[in-house]
């Protein structure tokens, strides 16, 4: 898993969701904070063509969702 800020460069068919899940684990909530972190990505096609350098955000600490039952509500 990704633990820094970092930078990749696209190979052909690549896709955001595709970048993220390789390197968060993840593609949850980190194609947004992709974007925000590439002025000017969401200009290039969904399928990316290679050769484009994409900066990478350090992973964010999430707090896990503890989902709880009450059986007399």
């Amino acid at each position: 898993m990704h633990t820094r800020a970092d930078t990749v460069t696209s190979t052909a068919g690549d896709t955001l969701s595709a970048i993220a899940w390789r390197y968060y684990g993840t593609s949850r909530g980190q194609v947004e904070r992709i974007l925000a972190a590439n002025p000017g990505l969401s200009a290039q096609p969904a399928v990316l063509p290679a050769g484009i350098n994409i900066r990478l955000p350090a992973p964010q600490e999430e707090t896990p969702l503890i989902r709880t039952l009450n059986l007399w509500d």
